[in-house]
Protein backbone atom coordinates (compact mmCIF):
# COMPACT_ATOMS: atom_id res chain seq x y z
CA UNK A 1 0.00 0.00 0.00
CA UNK A 2 2.81 2.65 0.66
CA UNK A 3 4.78 1.55 -2.80
CA UNK A 4 0.67 2.37 -3.88
CA UNK A 5 0.83 5.99 -2.82
CA UNK A 6 4.34 6.95 -2.98
CA UNK A 7 3.71 5.66 -7.01
CA UNK A 8 0.41 7.79 -6.89
CA UNK A 9 2.22 10.78 -5.66
CA UNK A 10 4.85 10.84 -8.29
CA UNK A 11 2.39 10.10 -11.26
CA UNK A 12 0.29 13.17 -9.57
CA UNK A 13 3.22 15.49 -9.55
CA UNK A 14 4.73 14.42 -12.98
CA UNK A 15 2.36 15.04 -14.48
CA UNK A 16 1.89 18.84 -13.28
CA UNK A 17 3.35 20.93 -15.87
CA UNK A 18 5.44 24.52 -15.09
CA UNK A 19 3.77 27.63 -14.30
CA UNK A 20 -0.15 26.34 -14.92
CA UNK A 21 -1.73 26.37 -11.77
CA UNK A 22 -1.35 22.91 -10.29
CA UNK A 23 -1.80 21.08 -7.89
CA UNK A 24 2.08 21.56 -6.46
CA UNK A 25 1.28 25.43 -6.52
CA UNK A 26 -2.17 24.65 -4.77
CA UNK A 27 0.23 22.44 -2.24
CA UNK A 28 2.57 25.61 -1.87
CA UNK A 29 0.80 27.80 -1.50
CA UNK A 30 -1.20 26.76 1.17
CA UNK A 31 1.22 25.26 3.19
CA UNK A 32 5.22 27.08 2.13
CA UNK A 33 6.90 29.94 3.33
CA UNK A 34 6.57 33.17 1.53
CA UNK A 35 5.50 33.21 -1.76
CA UNK A 36 7.27 35.77 -3.07
CA UNK A 37 10.60 33.05 -3.34
CA UNK A 38 8.71 30.23 -5.14
CA UNK A 39 7.61 30.40 -9.22
CA UNK A 40 6.30 27.19 -9.35
CA UNK A 41 9.50 25.62 -11.02
CA UNK A 42 12.81 26.70 -10.32
CA UNK A 43 11.83 27.38 -6.89
CA UNK A 44 13.33 31.40 -6.90
CA UNK A 45 11.16 34.37 -8.42
CA UNK A 46 13.32 33.95 -11.61
CA UNK A 47 10.12 33.35 -13.82
CA UNK A 48 7.62 35.98 -11.90
CA UNK A 49 7.14 39.90 -12.55
CA UNK A 50 7.99 38.96 -16.09
CA UNK A 51 6.72 39.35 -19.67
CA UNK A 52 4.94 35.35 -20.34
CA UNK A 53 2.56 33.89 -21.94
CA UNK A 54 -0.48 32.64 -20.15
CA UNK A 55 -2.60 28.89 -20.80
CA UNK A 56 -6.05 29.04 -21.92
CA UNK A 57 -7.29 28.99 -18.44
CA UNK A 58 -5.34 31.77 -17.13
CA UNK A 59 -6.29 33.85 -19.85
CA UNK A 60 -10.03 32.96 -19.04
CA UNK A 61 -9.59 34.43 -15.85
CA UNK A 62 -9.57 37.81 -17.80
CA UNK A 63 -13.39 36.82 -19.77
CA UNK A 64 -15.65 39.29 -17.54
CA UNK A 65 -12.97 41.95 -17.78
CA UNK A 66 -12.88 42.14 -21.28
CA UNK A 67 -16.15 44.09 -21.47
CA UNK A 68 -13.63 47.47 -20.30
CA UNK A 69 -13.75 50.56 -23.25
CA UNK A 70 -9.95 50.53 -24.11
CA UNK A 71 -11.12 53.88 -26.17
CA UNK A 72 -8.27 56.85 -25.26
CA UNK A 73 -5.49 53.97 -24.58
CA UNK A 74 -2.39 54.58 -26.73
CA UNK A 75 0.06 52.41 -28.34
CA UNK A 76 2.78 51.91 -25.06
CA UNK A 77 6.20 50.52 -24.88
CA UNK A 78 6.68 48.61 -21.68
CA UNK A 79 10.64 49.06 -20.39
CA UNK A 80 10.48 47.66 -16.94
CA UNK A 81 8.54 45.57 -14.64
CA UNK A 82 8.85 45.55 -10.82
CA UNK A 83 7.81 43.14 -8.49
CA UNK A 84 5.06 44.11 -6.01
CA UNK A 85 5.77 45.73 -3.03
CA UNK A 86 5.88 45.16 -0.22
CA UNK A 87 5.82 41.20 -0.50
CA UNK A 88 4.44 39.99 2.19
CA UNK A 89 2.39 42.90 2.70
CA UNK A 90 0.29 44.13 5.69
CA UNK A 91 -2.95 45.71 3.76
CA UNK A 92 -1.89 47.59 0.74
CA UNK A 93 0.50 46.31 -1.76
CA UNK A 94 1.96 47.84 -4.80
CA UNK A 95 2.13 47.01 -8.60
CA UNK A 96 4.31 49.27 -10.51
CA UNK A 97 5.34 49.29 -14.18
CA UNK A 98 7.56 51.73 -16.03
CA UNK A 99 5.72 52.49 -19.32
CA UNK A 100 4.69 55.39 -21.98
CA UNK A 101 1.41 56.25 -23.17
CA UNK A 102 -1.90 54.91 -21.68
CA UNK A 103 -3.50 51.29 -20.59
CA UNK A 104 -5.71 49.39 -19.31
CA UNK A 105 -4.19 47.38 -16.08
CA UNK A 106 -6.45 43.89 -15.67
CA UNK A 107 -5.47 41.69 -12.41
CA UNK A 108 -6.99 38.85 -11.24
CA UNK A 109 -5.99 37.27 -7.88
CA UNK A 110 -6.80 33.74 -7.27
CA UNK A 111 -6.35 31.50 -4.17
CA UNK A 112 -4.41 28.11 -4.30
CA UNK A 113 -7.77 26.43 -5.41
CA UNK A 114 -7.62 28.62 -9.01
CA UNK A 115 -10.66 30.36 -7.70
CA UNK A 116 -10.74 34.23 -8.33
CA UNK A 117 -10.65 36.00 -5.33
CA UNK A 118 -10.65 39.78 -6.74
CA UNK A 119 -11.00 41.00 -10.55
CA UNK A 120 -10.47 44.73 -11.76
CA UNK A 121 -9.54 46.83 -14.52
CA UNK A 122 -7.63 50.50 -13.58
CA UNK A 123 -6.95 53.09 -16.16
CA UNK A 124 -2.80 53.97 -15.58
CA UNK A 125 -1.77 57.29 -17.53
CA UNK A 126 1.54 59.17 -17.02
CA UNK A 127 2.82 59.90 -14.61
CA UNK A 128 0.77 56.97 -12.60
CA UNK A 129 2.07 53.99 -13.46
CA UNK A 130 1.64 51.78 -10.57
CA UNK A 131 -1.91 50.35 -8.85
CA UNK A 132 -2.59 49.46 -5.13
CA UNK A 133 -4.30 45.89 -4.36
CA UNK A 134 -6.43 46.01 -0.97
CA UNK A 135 -9.51 44.52 0.71
CA UNK A 136 -7.99 40.92 0.07
CA UNK A 137 -8.34 38.15 2.93
CA UNK A 138 -4.94 37.27 4.39
CA UNK A 139 -3.37 34.15 2.76
CA UNK A 140 -1.15 33.23 -0.06
CA UNK A 141 -2.18 33.94 -3.84
CA UNK A 142 -0.92 34.36 -7.20
CA UNK A 143 -1.93 37.75 -8.87
CA UNK A 144 -2.26 37.86 -12.90
CA UNK A 145 -2.03 40.81 -14.71
CA UNK A 146 -2.33 42.28 -18.50
CA UNK A 147 -1.82 45.56 -20.06
CA UNK A 148 -4.25 46.55 -22.73
CA UNK A 149 -4.98 49.17 -25.13
CA UNK A 150 -7.26 49.36 -28.05
CA UNK A 151 -6.46 47.06 -30.66
CA UNK A 152 -3.66 45.67 -28.71
CA UNK A 153 -5.53 43.59 -25.92
CA UNK A 154 -3.61 41.66 -23.52
CA UNK A 155 -0.10 42.74 -25.46
CA UNK A 156 1.93 42.24 -21.86
CA UNK A 157 1.16 39.39 -19.81
CA UNK A 158 2.93 38.42 -16.57
CA UNK A 159 2.10 37.12 -12.96
CA UNK A 160 3.50 36.70 -9.42
CA UNK A 161 2.99 34.92 -5.91
CA UNK A 162 1.72 37.23 -3.17
CA UNK A 163 1.00 37.15 0.30
CA UNK A 164 -1.36 39.07 2.38
CA UNK A 165 -0.11 38.36 6.33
Amino acid sequence: MKKFVVLLSYLILAGCSYHDTSIVDAIYLDHGPDPSQYDGSTGNTANQWKETNFTSSEMALFNDLDTVKLEGTSSTLIFRQLPAYPNPFQSVIIISTGFNGSVIAKYVIVDSYFHPIQKKSIRLNIPSTSFQISNIPKGKYRIYVTYSTLGNEHFFKFWGNIWHN
